[in-house]
């Protein structure tokens, strides 16, 4: 089986997301805000969020900072609408886009809690979910299961 390797882009984020959760778990529950600066011209992905790639970039690394140093922990996100610099008169297309990511850390039953019953949960929109890795796995709701 080959080694896991991560993303060089979201390496070079860890030391942000280290200052960033810092800050989360010193107050629990209380969201936080960060910026996330993407170059002109950074490839957009077809997700909801419609994340660029530095963007993605940082959300994997707060998850694998988190991951890696307090296991205890859930992280929970949400992104603010993009802003553009450089644009105005006489200019052509966009400069660079700066972005909010509204961010907290929870328990895991806190988390657990909170995703109950959510319409945008990631298993209430097929085209969320992860499919086909390995035969069958399609994440596809168990039938007759207790909510």
């Amino acid at each position: 089986m080959p080694r896991f390797e991560r993303d060089p882009l979201s390496v070079k984020y860890d030391a942000w997301s280290a200052r960033q959760l810092g800050r989360a778990v010193a107050s629990p529950g209380a969201w936080q805000l960060a910026r996330v600066v993407s170059p002109r011209g950074d490839a957009i992905d077809s997700t909801k969020h419609r994340l660029t790639v530095h963007e993605r970039a940082a959300l994997r690394s707060l998850y694998y900072v988190l991951k890696a140093n307090r296991t205890e922990w859930s992280l929970q996100t949400d992104w603010g609408s993009p802003r553009f610099t450089g644009v105005g008169l006489g200019r052509v297309g966009f400069g660079e886009r700066h972005r909010v990511i509204h961010f907290r850390v929870v328990s895991h039953e806190s988390a657990r809690l909170a995703m109950r019953n959510r319409s945008d949960a990631y298993t209430a929109d097929p085209a969320e979910r992860s499919r086909g890795e390995l035969p069958g796995d399609d994440w596809a709701p168990r039938q007759g299961r207790e909510e």
